[in-house]
């Protein structure tokens, strides 16, 4: 799942881009299927592909549009281990027990912390150490 975030900065990017290639007098003709858009001398066009408008203004528009049609208040209330049993991959796979993963999960933060601790200890260099004689 992408976060939003990187979907506004790659937007963003994108059209700094645009701005900065019409800044230096290039023509731009970008087509988006849905509608071509067209800056020539630094002018802006933007044309729509026929029977566009009739499309959005579809009855079946909005329902291909949208990514479920359950209401909002269900996801709040469904629970993701109640779905994964009842789905087909659930029935093979056998999710282990959440006790076995929570201890799995501190045993790797363990050993990061050790890791990171022993590489640390690397910088320490035992020439320099004087021992009593």
């Amino acid at each position: 799942m992408v976060s939003k975030d990187v979907v506004k900065d790659g937007l963003e990017a994108f059209w700094a881009a645009v701005i900065d290639l019409v800044k230096q007098d290039v023509d731009i003709n970008l087509n988006f299927g849905f509608a071509r858009v067209v800056i020539d001398d630094r002018n802006l066009k933007v044309r729509f592909r026929s029977g566009f408008a009739g499309e959005i203004k579809g009855k079946d528009f909005e329902t291909k549009m949208k990514r479920s049609v359950s209401p909002c208040s269900t996801f709040w209330k469904t629970s993701y281990n109640k779905s994964w049993r009842s789905s087909n991959l659930g029935t093979l796979l056998k999710k282990p027990e959440s006790s076995i993963t929570d201890a799995q999960e501190k045993k790797t933060l363990a050993l990061k912390l050790m890791s990171m601790d022993m590489s640390s200890s690397g910088a320490f260099n035992i020439r320099n150490v004087k021992t009593k004689r």
